[in-house]
């Protein structure tokens, strides 16, 4: 149940919220520094050719550091084709690829009573992390 929002008059709460934002955007200053570093590494001193279809590790090291780079490729299922391409040939998708099941609260809204039951019974819940969101306000210079 979301709430309206509430207003604070309290200094201790805009002072952690400024260093909550400085550090966030510290953060993302050098998690962009640290891509850019590790690109400059593999660009400079990977063996393997970036637009292959390789997959595994090389590593190397020097008397001070070890670089290990690993190498994955990404692959997505077209559900409907792969569906019917395995139908085709008598498999059941479950054979060849792993089913996960996400909750979908829009579909379980959809059912009465009797099945949000069964689906209770099949599911664990607890409390994710809790989100912080922190954006500066625009000062009013009028």
């Amino acid at each position: 149940m979301a709430k309206g929002i509430r207003q604070i008059a309290d200094s201790d709460f805009d002072s952690l919220m400024a260093q909550i934002d400085e550090a966030k955007t510290s953060i993302r200053g050098w998690e962009e520094h640290l891509r850019k570093l590790e690109a400059q590494a593999i660009e400079r001193f990977s063996e393997i050719d970036q637009s292959s279809d390789f997959e595994g590790a090389e590593s190397m090291e020097s008397e001070s550091y070890r670089l290990k780079l690993t190498y994955k490729l990404t692959r997505k299922v077209d559900k409907a084709t792969a569906d019917q391409e395995i139908r085709r040939l008598g498999l059941r998708p479950e054979e060849l690829f792993i089913v996960k099941y996400d909750y979908s609260s829009s579909l379980y809204s959809r059912l009465d009573d009797e099945k949000r039951e069964a689906v209770l019974d099949s599911m664990t819940t607890k409390r994710a992390k809790t989100s912080v969101e922190i954006t500066r306000k625009e000062r009013d210079n009028g």
